[in-house]
């Protein structure tokens, strides 16, 4: 059985002590519907409740779920700014010799993929739950640490509802942590100029906003919906228009990872109307 996180376990007790279906509990943890059976069931067995967990260590739980796959790290994470400012200083270098030098330190260290870009992806609500659920069980540090460490974080559905001040203190610690440092994709259809009205607190939307739309390229999506088309024709992917396309080409791995991107893309904060979009938060700004 796949490994399931310390929050989301702790989440998974919670709603279940509540009088949640696992349907629901699944909906609520992210996660499918027999994982939730399988956790819930190993947690009884060990006499786990939502009290005992919400008290343990991340480790200390996992260790206690998981006993057989406890394991440790044979290989240290690479210094990954370290890593970005040897690329920064000297154009000759590149991810792969940086990478064999690694593996020759490391023969079981990251694969190459994996030592190129890390990427987390989240829908604003899910992520917005892990942190509420981190905070309440005190590994809410651990899970800003995760998050500061991928490379690209992309942060879909932005903008369906509002904040409130606990939330949005939380979304300002995660950028202001990555800062300057990584990359951060956020996708919308909530026009930028709007985006001040979903923070209840206002001086803070100022701080998180100030963090993102001005420090940012903006690729701004025309025409309907492609979910319809998808649904008409469920064996015939749409494609981009070649605007769209155009544009997402100029923002490659390389450039959110590596070197700033040569340009073209229209910059953020102008207040623009859009129905759709992407704003892509450059660490290289």
């Amino acid at each position: 059985m796949e490994r399931v996180s310390t929050m989301k376990i702790v989440e998974m007790l919670r709603l279940s002590e509540q009088g949640f279906s696992y349907r629901q509990i699944a909906v609520g943890a992210g996660c499918g519907k027999t994982t939730v059976s399988k956790v819930l069931k190993l947690c009884k067995e060990k006499g786990i409740t939502f009290e005992a967990a919400s008290s343990m260590t991340d480790q200390a739980l996992q260790n206690a779920i998981y006993p057989e796959a406890v394991k440790q790290l044979v290989s240290p994470e690479p210094d990954w700014k370290a890593i970005h400012e040897e690329i920064a200083k000297n154009k000759h270098l590149n991810l792969q010799y940086l990478w064999e030098e690694y593996r020759q330190n490391y023969p079981d260290g990251l694969s190459y993929s994996r030592f190129c870009v890390r990427v987390a992806f989240y829908r604003i609500d899910r992520l917005l739950n892990e942190l509420t659920v981190a905070y309440g069980s005190g590994s809410l540090n651990k899970l800003l640490a995760k998050l500061k460490k991928a490379n690209i974080l992309i942060l879909d559905d932005w903008g369906i509802a509002t904040l409130n001040a606990l939330e949005s203190r939380f979304l300002l610690e995660v950028f202001e942590d990555r800062y300057g440092e990584r990359s951060t994709v956020i996708s919308a259809q909530l026009p930028v100029a709007k985006w001040h009205g979903l923070f209840e607190d206002s001086t803070v939307a100022d701080a998180i906003l100030d963090r993102l739309v001005h420090n940012s390229h903006r690729l701004e999506l025309q025409g309907p919906s492609l979910r319809p088309l998808a649904l008409q024709n469920s064996s015939a992917r749409p494609e981009p228009s070649d605007q769209a396309a155009h544009e997402l080409r100029k923002l490659t791995v390389n450039d959110l990872c590596g070197e700033a991107p040569d340009g073209g893309l229209k910059p953020g904060g102008d207040g623009s109307e859009s129905n759709k979009g992407l704003l892509v938060v450059d660490k290289t700004q």
